[in-house]
């Protein structure tokens, strides 16, 4: 029959639910069977056998549980480790003496790892560079995924002096683009350097043969390029607007150069001082003619890359702009 603990349910369940050595079991059995005549010892005995079952199995399915929830976990952490170099794939660490010798590390992520007496350097970051002062083609070298390139055009040459006392203008600085770029698909692009701009070639007045000429465009590929900077204007021609920076399109900075000085004079005493090319952003242009009695002096070719040419005195050509240039950092 159906054991009925419905009289003394509260303190015999607490009893049951706290039991584990048999012979306890078998002293209660006694005792409710003094209590009531009608229950068995083996009875009780069976009651608690099956409580301990159950509490056995629903042990054991929580276990299984947080077994499952583990394994889970650890699958989970072994899919995002699974880039990283584990023990099995890097080569025995020898060492000697005191020191460590870690030239046998190979990869740590995808980026190799070495270093002598236990410093271990990983080889990312700026590894190389190129540099065109002339056009050609970059190659990729192996193992390189980004490139900053710099890229400044030619300077414009300087104007030419003329009579009486008006000395030429100037020429502009080449503009600079400045760009960072992912060549992990590309083996090789081509490089165009502008060449820096002649100065005037004549001594007429109103005449353009006596402006300066144009820097040269420079380009990395279709990347980025920049424009020349413009030459200066003839000692003589004041109604005209020359002697500007170059621009630059496509880069992450795109930086205009520098002006060219006026032009100036008509007289001993009102030539200018101090005129120059304009500066590039590798630095300054070429010196202007300079002041003097008659202002017979030759202004001075550009001076860092992409600067502008100086103008020339009253019977001096303008000088040359510098030469454009095309800087590529090399990155892993």
């Amino acid at each position: 029959m159906a054991l009925n603990f419905d009289n003394f349910e509260t303190v015999l369940q607490t009893k049951l639910d706290t039991i584990t050595d048999e012979k306890d079991m078998l002293l209660l059995g006694k005792a409710i069977e003094a209590t009531v005549g009608n229950v068995a010892v083996s009875e009780i005995q069976a009651e608690g056998t099956t409580q301990k079952n159950a509490v056995t199995a629903e042990g054991g399915t929580q276990i299984s549980a947080v077994q499952a929830q583990g394994t889970s976990e650890r699958n989970q952490i072994n899919a995002m480790s699974s880039g990283f170099a584990t023990t099995s794939s890097l080569s025995p660490v020898a060492t000697s003496g005191s020191a460590t010798d870690l030239s046998n590390l190979r990869t740590v992520g995808g980026q190799s790892i070495a270093g002598p007496g236990g410093d271990i350097s990983v080889s990312a970051g700026l590894k190389s560079q190129q540099v065109f002062t002339a056009s050609g083609t970059w190659t990729k070298p192996a193992g390189i995924t980004k490139v900053k390139v710099y890229v400044t055009a030619g300077g414009g040459g300087g104007g030419t002096g003329t009579a009486t006392f008006n000395l030429g203008q100037c020429g502009g600085a080449g503009g600079t683009a400045i760009k960072i770029i992912d060549v992990s698909s590309v083996s090789s692009v081509s490089c165009t350097v502008g060449a820096g701009g002649p100065g005037g070639t004549g001594h007429t007045q109103n005449n353009s043969a006596a402006n300066g000429i144009n820097g040269g465009t420079s380009s990395f590929g279709a990347y980025c390029s920049a424009s020349g900077g413009q030459g200066g204007d003839e000692g003589w021609g004041d109604d005209q607007d020359l002697g500007h920076g170059g621009a630059a399109a496509g880069g992450d900075i795109n930086l205009y150069g520098g002006d060219g000085t006026s032009h100036g004079g008509g007289g001993a005493a009102d030539q200018p001082f101090d005129s120059h090319g304009g500066a590039s952003f590798w630095g300054g242009g070429g010196k202007g003619a300079s002041k003097g009695n008659n202002g017979e002096t030759q202004g001075k070719a550009g001076k860092a890359y992409g600067s502008g040419g100086g103008g020339g005195g009253e019977t001096y050509l303008g000088n040359a702009g510098a030469g454009g240039i095309v800087v590529i950092e090399e990155y892993r």
